[in-house]
């Protein structure tokens, strides 16, 4: 197998040059190492987190502005999920996983501090369904 087939392996070139200041290219290094080809599992919940987060806020903004104006169409689903009390909860259950996992990462990802956030989190979304 050559270099090109491999694709765990980085061509690295660079120019080095002599004493008087000429430059040669040398033959590109290949450099061994282990990449990850796949995204952490966290960061592929956050990126659907945040996809269903803002779809959220659009069915949100709609269901707002039809309740308050008049739309020159009619969205006839959009008032029961505005209204329903699991869109909220799960709008609400999102949002605190989006700022649980950002907290965790500006801290450090400590695993000490990751279990806290959840906590956290899982006790501001049970007293919020108790009241919803």
């Amino acid at each position: 197998m050559t270099n090109d087939d491999n694709p765990s392996r980085k061509r690295l070139a660079w120019i080095e040059t002599d004493e008087d200041g000429s430059s040669a290219a040398q033959e590109p290094k290949v450099a061994v190492g282990r990449e990850r080809t796949y995204a952490p599992l966290t960061d592929t919940f956050r990126l659907y987190a945040g996809w269903l987060l803002g779809w959220y806020f659009v069915l949100f903004a709609v269901g707002g502005y039809q309740r308050t104006r008049s739309l020159p169409f009619s969205v006839p689903f959009v008032d029961e999920l505005l209204l329903s009390p699991v869109v909220v909860t799960v709008s609400f259950a999102v949002f605190l996983f989006l700022l649980a996992t950002s907290l965790h990462r500006s801290t450090g990802r400590h695993a000490a501090h990751g279990l806290l956030f959840g906590l956290v989190g899982a006790i501001i979304l049970a007293v919020f369904v108790m009241n919803v």
